[in-house]
């Protein structure tokens, strides 16, 4: 299969390849399937991808779904109206995602805004001082070419359904888990759970409901 490569800026067209590697300016055009996706520099997708393994060091904009084994961001990358689907995330940088983030083993410590999470195991540590790829004159150019803007803090996580939930410094409306552990400043609205529940006096619960317990336990 072929490999591609894009140094400045260029487009890699709807295909299978065997690995594609974004160090400049590009854009994935059409649904690509790939062994490897390693983006470095600044690059959009507007169609599906599916992929073995998904490396974002840089900034990737994406518009359709992405579905890979693995997915290592250690930069930024943003779902607005797509999602991604995948056996491990790994992500120490940001990542936003408007629809469903879904994975058997979760691990997020950076900046990161989800709308839904499905896991077994799932980690969310709210961390402002992620390494970024990216300094102040990049946040501007990544504004205008991208269309959107990182922010320098909070993070949440509107629904989370998972086996086993460990989260600092992280906004929720519901969680759904088996077991859930909080700290720092964690602020839920709602946690349904049958298991154990912990959080340090810093958290603030709305509402703990077992289906054990016939009540809802403030």
């Amino acid at each position: 299969m072929k490999r591609e490569r894009i140094g400045g800026i260029g487009s890699v067209s709807g295909g299978e390849y065997d690995s594609i590697q974004i160090d400049g300016i590009g854009k994935l055009k059409g649904r690509i399937k790939a062994n490897q996706i390693s983006a470095s520099g600044m690059s959009r997708s507007k169609g599906e991808i599916e992929a073995s393994l998904l490396n974002i060091n840089g900034i990737h904009k994406a518009k359709r779904t992405i579905k890979v084994r693995e997915a290592a961001i250690n930069g930024v990358l943003r779902l607005k109206t797509a999602s991604l689907h995948a056996d491990k995330i790994n992500c120490t940088g940001c990542l936003y995602c408007g629809r469903e983030l879904s994975a058997d083993q979760i691990s997020i410590q950076g900046i990161f805004s989800i709308s839904h999470i499905y896991g077994d195991t799932v980690r969310l540590v709210s961390d402002e001082t992620a390494h970024l790829p990216i300094g102040r004159k990049s946040r501007l150019f990544c504004r205008l070419l991208f269309g959107f803007r990182i922010p320098d803090g909070a993070s949440r996580a509107d629904y989370v359904e998972c086996t086993e939930l460990v989260a600092s410094n992280t906004k929720f409306k519901t969680i759904h888990a088996g077991s859930v552990t909080l700290s720092q400043n964690c602020e839920v609205d709602k946690i349904y759970c049958d298991g154990p529940v912990t959080a340090d006096s810093t958290c603030t619960i709305g509402k703990i409901i077992s289906s054990q317990s016939k009540g809802e336990t403030p």
